[in-house]
């Protein structure tokens, strides 16, 4: 398992390490310190090894943490297993949108 990182680079995330159910808690707390009001970010998950559901709900959360605080937030490099899962779930348009 590799320790997920956001690395901040002005509006830009560069996420890398494991998006797994074991480690997406700690990388949700690290990005709230990271997302403030109105954020507009891109995230950047190309350094992503391993993505699982939680990983998903984790993209999710960040996109609703941003819009409710009046930002939004852009994925890019969304490993395909994760955007087969968003299309089955219906969530692919969201994920797109963003």
């Amino acid at each position: 398992m590799t320790e997920p990182r956001i690395q901040q680079q002005g509006d830009h995330w560069v996420i890398s390490g494991d998006l797994i159910f074991d480690t997406v808690p700690g990388l949700l707390e690290q990005s709230h310190a990271l997302m403030g009001k109105g954020c507009q970010c891109q995230a950047d998950l190309a350094g992503v090894d391993e993505m699982d559901s939680a990983g998903l709900g984790l993209l999710l959360e960040w996109l609703r943490d941003a819009r409710t605080s009046g930002g939004d937030i852009h994925f890019r490099n969304i490993p395909e297993n994760i955007m087969s899962m968003a299309r089955v779930c219906g969530l692919e348009p969201i994920l797109k949108q963003a």
